[in-house]
Formats: C-alpha cells, sequence, structure tokens
C-alpha cells in the first residue's frame, strides 16, 4: 500500500486522539493492521519471538513481525513493513516508501530516504522521518517527533509531545538547521510543544500547549499559521537571527508588529517589516504574548561579540568580503558575491542566485533559494544549499586539480532541495537531499585509508557518483587507465569505492551499487 494513501488514516488515529494500541487484542487493532500490511506487497514475511533481535535487511521489499524484546532493524533500500511489537526498539529503515508500528515501549525510529509512516504506539518514542514527505504518529506517551526534509506530517497523539517540522537539532539551537518543505503539527492531547518553521501549520490540540515559531532562516517562500492559540493558557516564542550593526557587531532589536487581517479574523504576525505567521481565529493579539528570542540566545556559535564583522546586505546584487577575523553575513534577494577569506565565517544568501566562498577558518554557509555556488575552502566547514541547483565543494569552486592540501579540513555538505553537485574531498561528509544530486569524489585529495568520504543518501537510479582522477603515465608516456572497484560490505548495507586500490567514499544505502555505476572524470 502505497504511504500517500495512509495520510487520512494517520490523522484520524493521531491528531484526533484515537489510541489503538498495535499488538493487543481488540479487533480496532488488527483491522487497522490489517489495512496497512498487505503480503502481496512484499517478497518477503519473517515471523521472530520474543528475545532480543537485531536484523539487517538481506533482500528488497521485507516485512518483519518482531515480536517481543528489545529489537535492531536495519531496513532495505525498498518499501519495506515493519511491525516491532512489545519492548523497547530501534529502526533505521532505507530508501524505500516504509511502513514501522513500534508497538508499545520507547522505541526509536528513523524513516531515512523516502515517503515513510512511522507510529510509536504506546511509550515514550523518538521519530524521525529524515528525507521524503513522511506521517509520524507518536500515540500515547511523551514522544518527540520530527519531520526532517520534505512536506510531513506529525501527530503526536496523547502525552506531552515534541514536534518539529525539521530536525530537532534543527529548532532551538539549530545554528544552520532548516526546515524544508510545508509541515503539518497536530499535537493532540497534552502540553505539546511545536516547532514550526517556513511553510509550517501547527494545531495544539488540548493542553497548555507552546509554539515556537522559527523564523531566522526564513527565504520568502512561505508563512507560518498556527489553527489554535488559547491565550489563557498557549506561550508563543518567534526565534529570529540576530541583526548585527556595520562596523560595530552590536545587535540589533528586531521591530515586531501585529496586524489584524483582511477579514477581521486572524492576527499576522510581522518581523521588521514581514510577514512570517498568522494566528488563526484571534483577530486581537496581544504583542505582549510573544516572547522574542534571538538567534544568540539560542546558538551560542552566534553571539554578537564572537564576530569581529557584521557584513550588511541589502535586496539587490550585494558583493561583500570580510577579511581577516570571524565574519557575520545574512543577505536578502539578489545574486550575491560573498568571501569570508580568513576567520570561522557565518555567511547566508536569500532569493537570488549566489557565490559563497569561506576562505581559511571553520565557515557556516547557507545558499537559501536559488542557483548557489558555495566554497568552503580551508578549515572544517559546513555547507548547505537550500532550494535550488547548487554546487557545493569543501575546497576550490572549481573542484580539479586539487593537490592533497587543497582541502584542509573535513567538511559537511548538504545538498537539500534541487539537483545539486557535491564534491567531496578526505573526509568530507555528502548528504544530497532531495532531487537528482551529483557526489564528485576528487580522488587527488581523498584517496586515504583513515578519512575517506562518507556517502549518506546516495540512491540507485536517482543520483551520480563521479570519481574525479588525474592521469598517470607509464615510463613510455602511454597513459595507463585507472582501475575503479566496489566492495560490498556485510549483507550490502553499504559500499566502499576505491580507486587502484586506495579507499575514496563510504557509501550507504547503496544494497546494489556497481563500478558501472560510477562515472569516471578525467583532469584535464
Amino acid at each position: 500500500m502505497d504511504v500517500a494513501t495512509l495520510v487520512n488514516l494517520l490523522l484520524f488515529v493521531g491528531a484526533f486522539g484515537a489510541n489503538l494500541a498495535a499488538g493487543d487484542d481488540s479487533g480496532s487493532a488488527d483491522a487497522e493492521k490489517n489495512r496497512l500490511y498487505n503480503s502481496d506487497d512484499y517478497s518477503r514475511t519473517d515471523r521472530l519471538g520474543s528475545g532480543d533481535d537485531t536484523v539487517t535487511a538481506d533482500a528488497d521489499n521485507l516485512a518483519w513481525f518482531m515480536g517481543g524484546g528489545d529489537d535492531e532493524l536495519s531496513g532495505s533500500s525498498a518499501a519495506d513493513y515493519a511491525d516491532l511489537g512489545t519492548g523497547d526498539d530501534q529502526a533505521r529503515m532505507g530508501a524505500g516508501n516504509d511502513i514501522v508500528l513500534a508497538g508499545d515501549g520507547n522505541d526509536n525510529l528513523d524513516g531515512n530516504n523516502g515517503n515513510d509512516l512511522l507510529r510509536g504506539e504506546a511509550g515514550e518514542d523518538n521519530i524521525f522521518g529524515d528525507l521524503g514527505d513522511d506521517s509520524l504518529g507518536g500515540d500515547a506517551g511523551n514522544d518527540s517527533l520530527a519531520g526532517g526534509s520534505g512536506a510531513d506530517i506529525l501527530s503526536g497523539g496523547l502525552g506531552d509531545d515534541l514536534l518539529s517540522g525539521f530536525s530537532l537539532s534543527g529548532g532551538a539551537g539549530a545554528g544552520m538547521g532548516a526546515p524544508d518543505g510545508a509541515d503539518q503539527l497536530f499535537g493532540g492531547a497534552g502540553d505539546d510543544r511545536l516547532i514550526l518553521g517556513r511553510g509550517d501549520s501547527a494545531t495544539g490540540g488540548t493542553g497548555a500547549d507552546r509554539f515556537e515559531m522559527d523564523a531566522r532562516w526564513r527565504d520568502g517562500t512561505g508563512v507560518m499559521v498556527i489553527t489554535d492559540f488559547r491565550a489563557a493558557e498557549d506561550s508563543l516564542l518567534l526565534m529570529h537571527a540576530q541583526t548585527l550593526a556595520p562596523d560595530t557587531s552590536l545587535s540589533m532589536a528586531p521591530t515586531l508588529a501585529v496586524q489584524t487581517t483582511a477579514d477581521g479574523l486572524s492576527s499576522r504576525i510581522l518581523l521588521n517589516g514581514s510577514l512570517v505567521a498568522v494566528v488563526e481565529g484571534v483577530p486581537d493579539l496581544d504583542p505582549a504574548l510573544i516572547t522574542l528570542q534571538a538567534d544568540a540566545s539560542v546558538d551560542p556559535g552566534y553571539l554578537a561579540d564572537d564576530f569581529d564583522t557584521a557584513l550588511p546586505g541589502t535586496d539587490q546584487a550585494d558583493s561583500a568580503t570580510g577579511g581577516e577575523g570571524d565574519d557575520y553575513g545574512r543577505f536578502g534577494a539578489g545574486a550575491d558575491t560573498l568571501a569570508g577569506e580568513a576567520g570561522n565565517d557565518t555567511l547566508s544568501g536569500g532569493l537570488g542566485a549566489d557565490a559563497r566562498s569561506g576562505g581559511a577558518g571553520d565557515d557556516r554557509l547557507r545558499g537559501e533559494m536559488g542557483d548557489n555556488l558555495l566554497t568552503g575552502d580551508e578549515g572544517t566547514d559546513r555547507l548547505f544549499g537550500g532550494a535550488g541547483a547548487d554546487t557545493l565543494s569543501g575546497h576550490d569552486a572549481d573542484g580539479a586539480g586539487g593537490t592533497a592540501t587543497a582541502i584542509d579540513g573535513t567538511d559537511r555538505l548538504e545538498g537539500g532541495a534541487g539537483e545539486d553537485l557535491l564534491i567531496l574531498g578526505k573526509g568530507d561528509l555528502g548528504l544530497g537531499g532531495a532531487g537528482t544530486d551529483t557526489f564528485r569524489l576528487d580522488a587527488t585529495t581523498n584517496a586515504d585509508v583513515a578519512n575517506f568520504a562518507p556517502v549518506e543518501d546516495y540512491q540507485r537510479g536517482t543520483d551520480q557518483i563521479e570519481v574525479q582522477y588525474t592521469p598517470v603515465f607509464n615510463a613510455s608516456g602511454v597513459e595507463v587507465p585507472p582501475v575503479l572497484t566496489v566492495i560490498m560490505g556485510p549483507n550490502n548495507t553499504y559500499a566502499v569505492i576505491q580507486l587502484d586500490g586506495e579507499p575514496l567514499a563510504h557509501v550507504t544505502g547503496a544494497t546494489t551499487l556497481t563500478a558501472a555505476d560510477i562515472r569516471l572524470v578525467r583532469d584535464a
């Protein structure tokens, strides 16, 4: 059964308070399982006993009924079904559209790639949708649900739950983490905490709920919507990017305003003149009910005193260079060119097709909208492309002709939505995100047994892996063809790519990767 057809079922079961515990003898629970599981959809069904089981998929499209015990499950690269039963279970699924029912117990679920349906049921569960448009249900217990990338639906159910449309590290204290889709959050019964990003909507349900609106990296593509705020018991928090005054790097107070909507039924929340949220059904929202929280107060890495220079940006095509020191720049619309140069810099663009270069130091670069070029240069950098077809490189922007010293740190490259090019050097981590991505392994710099590049979310048939190499010639001047090999790990759960016997990358999710899937790119 396709996950998309199950959204209404999840909303009925979770958002509106039903509490059907999987694994009991009630007719309603059995009927629900029958709707979710059809043996014809799976190549094999395994039924395990009541012990503590550790299972790794050895084929695609599998179904498991785990029984009791504290179980650990690693899914396949296709669509799987898992009924984990009672116990404190852990499941990390693969690239397919998976269905997981955790059963009673304190469970940890990770959907990984695909449009997944993950349900915690009774107990205090941690559920992460990761990539894809996921549907997450906590049911009974104090649960933590995080959608990750994509347009997700989260239903807390009974209990005091934490719901976040993106990763739980992407809410308060997230730094460069940011929402990636228009998510729907339903708290259900209990005192819930709901973290919204751009385009997200939240319904707290019964109880004293806390709505946290994260406007720090808002790109103008969506407004946050709160549907059932009650001033007598709920609270509002608005997190925003700290604005630094040019030259002084002193923090500037934001401007908060509340307006009644044109129909007179709701309130609009504006930050520095930009609409960030709508509170439905409350036409006269008191601004005093909104707590402002600057980026610096939730992420010590962004304290104003930690920056030597603030780079002012506009909605035009800006060009800025930070020079030596730790620089901060956040820019708007327009095709911007930003260079941090020396120091630990933080640079974020806006709606345009931007170019950012961190220079020496441990930098954080974010593309936001548009087709961006992000270059970390030396240091341990973190690059996030955002929407658009982006090019991310831990070292020189062209990614060609590098040397062993061209990449000076282990960088993290996250493509986000769009068709991205990630150029990985020694020790760099690549996470393509949604879209058709290309992972380019620079063999001139990352052939290192201890520091090969991990590729986190490669999808065969969708993404492309390239190996860029420098030609080698024998004594007669004849070019020696490179030898590319792929070694599969235990149970085909990962692959190691080698060039001329030297490891380049560790690829997860590559259950059937072969050398024929990899394109060799010769340095000119």
